[in-house]
């Protein structure tokens, strides 16, 4: 059995793989290739990285972890619409019970999400962060 921070993150890279919103977001045809655990030297953008996960808390409990979740997005295009479209659809498609291995995530909420221009002035980087608490499973 994997971690829960493990078993977390696979189901967030699948649940964005799979999640339609998110891919007509990216450019539709071929844009779940750019959905990335680790960026690749060859990229397109946009892109969709997972990124931090953090267990917070286990609890008294018994075996429970509250763990956040970052995810970013980047983009070159005009302004901010595209890269805020593609965190909208992150946002919501990571706002949702999730399919784990080895776990129940019970509780799950959107908590934030934030929109940089990077120093190049032309990038724009978008951080999407989430919270699930997680059960053991039976």
């Amino acid at each position: 059995m994997s971690a829960p921070d493990e078993a977390l993150q696979e189901a967030v890279f699948n649940a964005l793989k799979a999640d339609e919103a998110v891919l007509a977001a990216l450019g539709g045809a071929n844009a779940s290739r750019r959905i990335y655990d680790e960026v690749p030297p060859k990229y397109v953008l946009p892109y969709i990285m997972l990124g931090e996960v953090q267990i917070v808390d286990d609890t008294n409990c018994g075996p429970a972890w509250e763990v956040f979740v970052t995810t970013h997005v980047w983009s070159e295009a005009v302004g901010f619409p595209e890269v805020k479209r593609i965190g909208g659809a992150v946002g919501a498609a990571l706002d949702a019970q999730l399919t784990l291995d080895g776990f129940i995530c019970t509780e799950w909420q959107f908590r934030t999400r934030s929109y940089n221009r990077e120093g190049d002035g032309l990038t724009k980087h978008g951080v999407i962060v989430h919270r699930y608490l997680i059960d053991k499973a039976q």
